[in-house]
This record gives structure tokens, sequence and C-alpha cells, in this order.
């Protein structure tokens, strides 16, 4: 009896014996069970458990790696969608104090004062001067002294005003010259614009294009490099009568609402849209890596194939690169990831050879 037990005992194990060794060759045996989540940023990140697969293989130009590599080296993917962008000229921008304006802003608010008040002074001397003038020479009743009187106040308050007025002119035209006609228009109207101003709930940046580089028209708009990382789009105000000493090329002033991320004083790059509209999909930096001099990405074609494509990259932007050649609409790029898959590709291949 004791006999028979052995022997079945051993059958026993000698079935589970081969049932593993037959799974531990056959992984397409195995289910792989594999989820896909879609984060704020639309991107698809791998999160279900999936079971160990074989070492990244490359075969025929596919880089395959497994659900749970993927998922273990947190690959992060992106379709990618069609979009509109303008070629841009690349130019340097400042955050600019504004303290001496709102200084002219407040001593052209004085001045204005002083000539409204020299005008409502000139009306009363005016007044009295034509009183005394009417009394003089038809009822005799006022002495000639009076009359002089009169007259001499009057001529002293057409000064006083024409020198309030003077004053008035010259500090808008300081303002012209410094700040161009269309701020000075801002504080001459007492605008709202100048009022967020003074508020400190508007910036001005102050563009300047590359020395010898121009544009027919300033564009309406333009792309400011925060340090948040967010792009920031400022708008034009007019072009300045100033320019940046250290670089000599032509300046225009952009208004764009305060932020943290731009203090005064600060350096930014500035992109100027400057051609006409091209369809194109933007990829971000994280996901282009860098190869022999030029620029690829990785596509994911299948759960667990990446292929790497060469791509041009036509413009810069805030956050990525604008790309016209090499991907397309409806693509899943690797945005999180990529160098790793790069470095798997290599070694893959590495082995290949040794094989």
């Amino acid at each position: 009896m004791n006999r028979w037990k052995t022997i079945v005992i051993a059958g026993i194990l000698a079935v589970i014996f081969s049932f593993g060794v037959y799974a531990m060759r056959s992984p397409g045996t195995v289910s792989h069970l594999m989820g896909i989540e879609t984060n704020t940023a639309g991107d698809h990140v791998v999160s279900a458990t999936a079971a160990d697969g074989p070492s990244p293989q490359v075969e025929g130009g596919v880089l395959e790696v497994s659900s749970q590599s993927q998922r273990a080296s947190g690959i992060v993917t992106r379709r990618l969608a069609a979009v509109s962008h303008s070629a841009s000229a690349t130019a340097y921008g400042e955050v600019v104090d504004v303290r001496n304006l709102i200084e002219l802003m407040n001593s052209y608010t004085a001045a204005r004062a002083q000539a409204r008040k020299s005008v409502l002074q000139l009306g009363i001397s005016r007044d009295e001067y034509m009183r005394a003038k009417m009394l003089f020479s038809s009822t005799k009743y006022l002495s000639l002294e009076k009359l002089q009187g009169a007259e001499a106040a009057y001529n002293s308050d057409i000064a006083d005003s024409e020198a309030a007025f003077q004053n008035l002119s010259g500090l808008e035209g300081e303002i012209v010259q410094a700040w161009g006609s269309v701020i000075a228009k801002w504080i001459v109207h007492n605008s709202p614009v100048a009022k967020r101003l003074v508020e400190h709930r508007l910036s001005i940046v102050l563009i300047t294009l590359p020395a010898g580089e121009s544009v027919s028209q300033p564009p309406l708009t333009a792309e400011i490099e925060g340090t948040g990382g967010k792009p920031l789009t400022a708008t034009l105000i007019s072009i300045s009568p100033v320019s940046n000493a250290a670089i000599q090329g032509v300046s225009y002033f952009y208004q764009v609402p305060t932020d943290p991320y731009l203090p005064v004083g600060m350096n930014v790059i500035a992109h100027l849209p400057v051609g006409a509209q091209a369809v194109g999909v933007m990829v971000p930096s994280s996901a282009v890596v860098w190869q022999k001099g030029s620029a690829w990405v990785f596509l994911r074609t299948e759960e667990t194939d990446f292929v790497q494509k060469e791509i041009s990259l036509a413009e810069p932007t805030g956050n990525g690169w604008f790309v016209i050649r090499g991907v397309k609409p409806g693509d899943e790029v690797v945005v999180d990831g990529s160098q790793l898959l790069l470095s798997q590709e290599f070694k893959a291949q590495a082995q290949g050879n040794d094989d």
C-alpha cells in the first residue's frame, strides 16, 4: 500500500514539475493582463500588473518591451493632435521697470490739475478786468489805479495758464519720447490700462530682434518663455522709441498680465510669429532623444511594440517643438521614458550582435 502511495505522489510531482517547465518556456501561454490609464494631460500610462516577459528585443526595427517592463519603467505615451502654427523669429525680451513711467504719470496728473486750475483762475480775473474796464469807461466810479490792478492780475493769470499748459505739453512729450505715443495716450486719457499699470496688474516687456533682423509688420502677439515653464502670451503695444543697448535691434513694447514668474528686470526669450501657418503636431521636449546629431522619438505601434522615428524640428515652442515631418496626428508618442527606451534598444542590439 505504501509503495502505491509513493508511486502516486511521485506521478503528481512529475506532472506539476512538467507544467512549471512548460510555463517557463512558453510565456505566450501565460495570460497578460494590461491596463491603460489616462492622466489629466491625456497621456497613456501602463498601470495594470502584467506577467514578466522576455528582455527587450529588436526585430525588424521594432523594439519589443513587455508590459511589466513598461509599467516598472514609467513609460508614458500621448496621442498627437493636429495643430496650426506659424513660423517664428526668436527675440530677446526684458521685463521693464515702470517706476519712471508711474512717476511721469503722477507728474502729468498734477500738471493737468494745475492747468485746469489756471483756466478757472484766468476766467475769474478776466471777468474782474472786464467789469473794471466797463465801470471806468462808463461811470468813472472806478479809479484808474484799480483798473490797472485788474488788468495786471488778468495778464498774470494768462502767463500762469500758458506756463501750466506748456509744462503739461512738455511732460506729454517726455512720455512719448521714452515710452511711445500709445502709452502716452494711456496716460493723457487716464485709461483703464494706465490704472492697471499703477496697480501692478500689468507688465511691459521690451522685446528686441537680433541686430540686422526686421519684420514688415510687428506681430500682434508674442509667446514669452517665463521661468514657470508655461509660455505666456503678450500683446503688442507699439514700436519702442528706445532699444536694448546690448542688442542694438528693432524693439517693441508688449504687455502681459503681471506674473510671479516674470519679475521686473528679468531677461526672457520671445517668439514672434512671422510666417504663414502650417499644420503639424506639437511634440514635448521630453519625447525627443538625440542620436548622431538628429532628433528622434519613439512611437508605440502595439501594446508592446515601439519604433524609433527621426523627426524634423521646425519651430521651438514654450515646452517642446512644432513638428511637420516624421510624425503625424494620431501617432502615439512616448513622452516619458524615451531615453530609457533608447538605451534598451542599444542593449538589445548589442545582445543580438553577441548572439
